[in-house]
Parts: structure tokens; C-alpha cells; sequence
């Protein structure tokens, strides 16, 4: 920025300036200084950068409600089928958080209370959150094994829940395990394999022959 008409001898300070009366220099700084400050737009400016703070904080949290909404549609219609194929009478449970991991612990073949430490174990820092995580993996071990899968499958269901529950759910697994109505839930039918049935059918029609 340059100041018309401002000049300072070496020779004087700005005590001797004061007192000798040679301000006459500044005169010509007030009218140009705060005509070149005008011409600054920082409202402009501060203005541009907030709208663009602003815009891409809307977009982060777009993107978040809409995964939000799309894994919890996606996870109440997995555990809905699970629980159909374990014949649990309560299908509908897969859409109610919370209740749907009571329902979850019962199909493994634990009381439904253990699926409520899963979830609120985790309010309790450090300590809790272990201990919620130690019963959440015990819950999916067990869920694994009562849908015929190993220990390998346990671990696919810890780091890639929404992966492996889907496979649970809408691939070729079947219902193995067992569960009492002392769980609150209706026990599973286990359907007779088919050489005991055919075995049965033949005396019968022999029978009827006769």
C-alpha cells in the first residue's frame, strides 16, 4: 500500500514531532488510509468461506441419516428372515432395536437378557465396553454354530457384521440349533431326514396291501 506525502526525518522522534509541532505529514494518511481499508471485502470473503463450511457439513450429514436409515432397513430385514428360518414366532422383532437382540441371544440358544448387556454394557466406559463386547461376540459365536457355520464365521460377523449376518440370513443356511420356551421362545422344528420317513412309509403300504 503506498502512503502519499508521509515522511519521517531520522533526526526527530516522536517526542520531538509532538512537541515541535511537525504532524503536518500524517494530515494526508487519513484521507487515503481508510479509503484503501474500504476497498478490502472481508465480509465478502469470511462470508464465501462459511457457506462452504456450512454446505459441507449439510452434506456429511445427508450422507449419514441416508446410510443410517439404508443399514437399518437392510439389518431389521436380515434378522426378520433369520428368525423365520430358527422359527421364532416373533419375525416381526428384527424391526425394533434393541428388542431385536434379545430375540437375537434367544436364537443362539441364550436367555434374552444376555442381548441386553450386549447393548447397554456399553453406557459404562472402558469396563462396560469390554464386557459388552466379550458377551456380543459369545452371542454371534453361538449364533454361527446354530446355523451350522465354524468359528471362522464368528469372527466374519465381529469385523463384517452387515456382510455375514446378510449370509445368515439370505443364503443357504439352515436352522440347527436349539432353543427352549424357557427363552421365550417356541422351540425349533427339527424335521425328520428323509431315509427314517421313506423307511416308515414302506411297512405301512406293505400293510395296506394285505
Amino acid at each position: 500500500m503506498e502512503l502519499e506525502n508521509f515522511t519521517v526525518t531520522s533526526d526527530l522522534g516522536l517526542d520531538d514531532l509532538l512537541t515541535t509541532g511537525e504532524t503536518d505529514s500524517y494530515e494526508s494518511v487519513d484521507s487515503s488510509f481508510p479509503d484503501e481499508l474500504d476497498s478490502w471485502d472481508f465480509d465478502g470473503e469470511d462470508a464465501g468461506v462459511a457457506a462452504a463450511i456450512f454446505a459441507a457439513l449439510a452434506g456429511v450429514i445427508v450422507f449419514i441419516a441416508i446410510f443410517g436409515i439404508a443399514f437399518y432397513v437392510y439389518n431389521a430385514l436380515a434378522l426378520s428372515k433369520l428368525f423365520k428360518k430358527a422359527n421364532h414366532p416373533n419375525t416381526w422383532a428384527g424391526w425394533v432395536p434393541v428388542y431385536n437382540v434379545w430375540v437375537m441371544a434367544e436364537v443362539a440358544g441364550y436367555p434374552g437378557w444376555m442381548g441386553l448387556i450386549a447393548v447397554f454394557a456399553n453406557c459404562v466406559p472402558v469396563i462396560g465396553a469390554i464386557g459388552g463386547l466379550v458377551v456380543t461376540i459369545m452371542i454371534y459365536d453361538k449364533l454361527a454354530k446354530a446355523f451350522g457355520k465354524d468359528s471362522g464365521f464368528t469372527v466374519g460377523l465381529v469385523l463384517l457384521y452387515p456382510i455375514f449376518i446378510g449370509i445368515l440370513a439370505f443364503g443357504q443356511a439352515e436352522y440347527v440349533g436349539t432353543y427352549s420356551s424357557d427363552n421365550g421362545a417356541a422351540p425349533a422344528k427339527v424335521e425328520e431326514p428323509k431315509k427314517e420317513k421313506e423307511k416308515e412309509e414302506k411297512p405301512k403300504e406293505e400293510e395296506e396291501k394285505f
